[in-house]
């Protein structure tokens, strides 16, 4: 019990009382005197947000979302088109053979049949009104020696800051030779990069906007940057188990038996998968 001077006080969660020379004094929700916590940096009001936040009932979470869109996945639907531009660009024993005499249109018709089953060939796209010629330069730098550190980079090295420069760089290679507008050229060139290299994911409308909301509009994927691979980092820490485990488990599809190859999903294929069957929709933490 708390003492006042005159009289003693109680005190409710609404209401305190308090006597002091027969008059009564009453006080409505009086404020306590708790110490104010230090305000948290940015960089940990982010994680502590993105931690703290409430989750709906209707809100799904990686693992649904991941395996809804298995569901849809069979060896003759469009979501293998992946599987067999990823395998076929990751056959050669050399990155340079892909872009060889022998090779280069086939490398060029691999890719933009993949572009086109993804919906890269829209009746208003630039790339519709191209043919498949126009993605030799694409194929080249490919399979320059600027692109050899993208072979091996996944979601796991998005904290590596060589690992992030190394995608810019590869990012903007690639984005020049498209010869786009900047709104197009930054969906068809992740796409590119994910299913050659399945380095990062894709940006297209419906993962960006899953990605946005789950950064909480801190980035709005306009731009593919190190603050955009930073996010990417965080949603990868987030649910790395469940990403590590499942690249592991799903094989691509072979493209003459339609069975499972040996060659496994990349972390950062699966992160697209979930991204994309979110369509905007905010994920679960």
């Amino acid at each position: 019990m708390n003492t006042f001077p005159g009289g003693a006080l109680s005190c409710s969660p609404r209401r305190c009382w308090a006597r002091q020379g027969g008059f009564e004094f009453f006080w409505r929700n009086l404020p306590t005197a708790k110490a104010r916590p230090a305000e948290p940096s940015q960089k940990k009001r982010l994680v502590l947000e993105t931690a703290g936040r409430q989750t709906h009932p209707q809100m799904p979470s990686a693992r649904s979302l991941l395996e809804e869109f298995l569901s849809h996945r069979t060896p003759g639907e469009r979501y293998a088109s992946f599987d067999y531009c990823y395998n076929y660009f990751h056959s050669f024993p050399e990155p340079s053979c892909i872009a060889n005499a022998a090779n280069l249109e086939r490398s060029c018709m691999t890719l933009g049949f993949y572009l086109a089953s993804w919906g890269m060939l829209r009746p208003r796209g630039q790339l519709l009104q191209r043919s498949a010629r126009r993605l030799v330069e694409v194929i080249h730098v490919i399979a320059s020696r600027e692109s050899a550190p993208l072979w091996e980079i996944d979601a796991h090295s998005y904290s590596n800051q060589t690992a992030v420069r190394y995608l810019c760089q590869g990012y903007d290679s690639i984005a020049a030779s498209l010869a786009l507008g900047a709104s197009k050229k930054l969906v068809v060139a992740t796409k590119i990069m994910l299913g050659v290299f399945a380095c990062v994911p894709a940006f297209d409308s419906r993962f960006s906007e899953s990605m946005k909301w789950w950064c909480w509009h801190r980035h709005k994927f306009e731009s593919f940057d190190p603050d955009a691979i930073a996010v990417l980092a965080r949603f990868y820490s987030r649910h790395r188990r469940l990403i590590d485990c499942e690249s592991r488990s799903i094989h691509t599809f072979a493209f003459n038996t339609g069975r499972d190859t040996v060659r496994t999903y990349t972390r950062a294929k699966i992160m697209d998968m979930i991204g994309f069957q979110a369509r905007g929709r905010e994920i679960r933490p």
